[in-house]
Formats: structure tokens, sequence, C-alpha cells
């Protein structure tokens, strides 16, 4: 079966879809959780090891969950890709801030984007496997599935380090609910 990123003619899946700026915001959401959480736990979590030659400890795991959003929307709009290297990932205020510039990073390009420019082509560099060549909207999709990807491995690993309550209700889900409820409060 060949798979496609458009859905097929005659499909009866209903069309759905969540914007790369609702995408975004469900991000900050995440992070705004993490804040929270960190601010009642402590700053420890940052040094555990996160089994991943590349990233060792899950503070530089956090940082590179974020880096993503700002690296890729720096070469969608032509610009030389931010550099992480010289982050402390043993200090929570220098990792929410670079995590808080790349989500307006991803915000600014994905806002200034015209109209049918997410179908453009582009190339762009990864660390991991080299240059790819994606549309922009999939090279910005990317950019969020990656970091709550990352995300939830570090939630994942806080738990089988003995962490029972890593940041809660942070899925999508939670954060729509959330919306919905403000929504709903607010008078006509």
């Amino acid at each position: 079966m060949d798979a496609t990123l458009t859905d097929a003619p005659g499909s009866n899946a209903p069309e759905m879809s969540l914007s790369l700026l609702e995408l975004n915001t469900w991000i900050s959401y995440q992070l705004d959780q993490w804040v929270a959480w960190t601010e009642q736990q402590g700053e420890d979590w940052l040094s555990w090891p996160s089994l991943n030659e590349r990233n060792p400890t899950l503070g530089h795991l956090f940082i590179h969950a974020f880096s993503p959003m700002h690296r890729y929307a720096d070469q969608v709009i032509g610009q030389p890709p931010a550099d992480d290297a010289q982050l402390h990932a043993d200090s929570w205020v220098a990792i929410q801030l670079w995590a808080r510039q790349c989500l307006a990073r991803h915000r600014e390009v994905c806002t200034g984007l015209a109209a049918g420019e997410a179908a453009r082509m582009v190339r762009f560099q990864t660390r991991t496997v080299g240059e790819l060549h994606v549309s922009v909207g999939e090279c910005m999709t990317h950019a969020c599935t990656h970091c709550f990807w990352h995300l939830g491995g570090i939630a994942h690993m806080l738990r089988l380090g003995g962490t029972t309550a890593p940041p809660q209700h942070s899925d999508l889900i939670f954060w729509a609910a959330q919306l919905h409820a403000q929504a709903e409060a607010e008078p006509a």
C-alpha cells in the first residue's frame, strides 16, 4: 500500500488539522508544565543520564528537543541554523530561555509564511542524517513533533529513574480541553 501525506481521494476520513501555530502554542503549554514542575521538584533531574551519546544528560536532551524549532525555522528562511553548542545543560534558566527562543523563532517564521508556501520544497541540514529535501510544512511540523517526542521520552526516563510524577497533563488533549473550557466560560 502506498502512503501519501495527503488524504486519498474519496476517503471517508473526516478532515482535521492543526496549524503550525497551534502546534507551537501547545508546545509552549508543555514547556509551561515543565517550568512549573521544575520549580517544585528542583533541577537535579537535568544531570540524570539520558543513555544517549550525543545528548548525555536529560538537560542536554531537553535542549535537543527544542533546537530544531529554531534551527529548521532559520533554514526555511535561508539563514544559518542557530548553534546550541554553548548552552549550559545544567542550568534550568538557560535551558528554558533557549526553549522559549526556539518557540519564538518557529512562531515568527510560521507567521511570516505566505499562503501556499508550506508546499515549497526546501533543503535543510539535520544533525543525524545530513541534508533532507522536504516541504516547508513538513520541515516545520517535524520540528514540533521532534520536540514533543523527546519531551515524552524525558518524562518516561524520569519515571524509570523513580520520579513518579513528571509533568502531568501536558498532552494535546488536555491543552485542547483547557482551551475549550476557557472558551465556554467566556461571556457571549
